[in-house]
């Protein structure tokens, strides 16, 4: 579950493609989707872990999909090499 606060500073595609004014490299990584469906097996430790390693499985394949890969549950994204921006 997220925070209210969570929900309210999520960056969107949008936020994170702009972030290619600032940064001349802008790499975007995606973590669980379908991998999600685990949850309800976390009180049961063996079973969660079976589940969770199948469902990690089917995440590499679906996250693969550019269209998809946007509605996981977490993205990290790594900026690098900073663009001087000059105002005026």
């Amino acid at each position: 579950m997220r925070t209210s606060w969570e929900l309210d500073h999520i960056l969107s595609r949008r936020q994170i493609e702009f972030a290619r004014r600032y940064f001349g490299s802008v790499e975007a990584h995606f973590f669980h989707l379908a991998s999600l469906l685990a949850v309800p097996f976390r009180r049961r430790p063996r079973v969660f872990e079976r589940v969770l390693a199948v469902l990690d499985g089917v995440d590499r394949v679906l996250l693969s999909v550019p269209g998809l890969r946007w509605w996981s549950w977490q993205c990290l994204f790594v900026l690098g090499k900073p663009r001087r921006v000059t105002h005026g």
